[in-house]
């Protein structure tokens, strides 16, 4: 019904929120500074390398330079945020400290950078190279249907518009939705998407992780030299959150790390 259809619409644009959708391509060199997936990471010379408390060596996962990338509200403006995993089989995911968000607000001449790194294992997740540079695009990103707020959202709408405790039309437009919006792409900013369940749903303080900072999607290989690029699992995503109040004030000491697969 047409109804519907603009019911959806409605919905698509009243929660939309500009986000950067990143798209990676293998290449053999990549500047130090640039914004990528895996690679060697911007250090200042004096910079401890990111560890585990027990002294294992973690991982670039990401680098973001947001002097090069387009503008989004209430994120940096400048500097360098990076994203760093044990390189283990759970990525992380079964160690308290086995994950880092580090950010440079100061990005230092190539005089006074890291140039000695340690021995670092590749993020097995990397399947197709081992290191990714960026395309870039700014775009709208409507609510997905996998975030955790999606149903009060779209309930709160079809109020709006005449539509109450009717859950053949609730699922028609849930319908529409789910199948416009299940765009999986690496992004910055806007919502996450899940191949299960969005983990702040559980409660437990997770609800004030009310901002997705940075996702990673799994993808298929550029060139069909192999299937696939970068993969999470069994076809996954990876996700981390920061609250709005931190992320205004550029304080990345608090982020909730979650991946999921099918």
């Amino acid at each position: 019904m047409k109804k519907y259809r603009d019911i959806a619409d409605k919905f698509m644009e009243s929660t939309a929120v500009p986000s950067i959708v990143l798209t990676p391509k293998p290449c053999d060199q990549i500047g130090i500074t640039h914004s990528k997936f895996g690679g060697l990471p911007y250090l200042p010379a004096n910079f401890e390398y990111p560890t585990t408390s027990d002294g294992k060596p973690l991982a670039l996962l990401a680098q973001l330079n947001f002097e090069d990338l387009p503008k989004l509200p209430n994120f940096p403006q400048s500097g360098i945020l990076q994203f760093y995993l044990l390189p283990n089989d759970a990525l992380g995911m079964d160690s308290k400290d086995g994950h880092k968000v580090i950010y440079h607000n100061t990005i230092l001449p190539q005089s006074e950078q890291m140039k000695d790194f340690p021995e670092l294992p590749i993020l097995h997740l990397f399947e197709g190279a081992s290191q990714f540079v960026l395309e870039v695009e700014l775009k709208q990103c409507p609510m997905t249907s996998s975030n955790y707020t999606f149903d009060d959202t779209l309930e709160i709408i079809c109020e709006e518009c005449g539509i109450d405790d009717d859950d053949d039309a609730f699922d028609e437009i849930h319908e529409i939705l789910f199948e416009e919006l299940e765009e999986v792409v690496s992004r910055v900013g806007g919502y996450p998407y899940f191949t299960q369940s969005d983990p702040r749903e559980a409660g437990k303080g997770r609800e004030k992780y009310d901002t997705l900072l940075f996702q990673m999607a799994s993808h298929e290989s550029s060139d069909r030299s192999h299937e696939w690029d970068i993969i999470w699992g069994d076809v996954g995503v990876g996700n981390f959150f920061i609250s709005l109040e931190n992320l205004k004030d550029l304080d990345f000491s608090d982020v909730l790390y979650t991946w999921d697969c099918h």
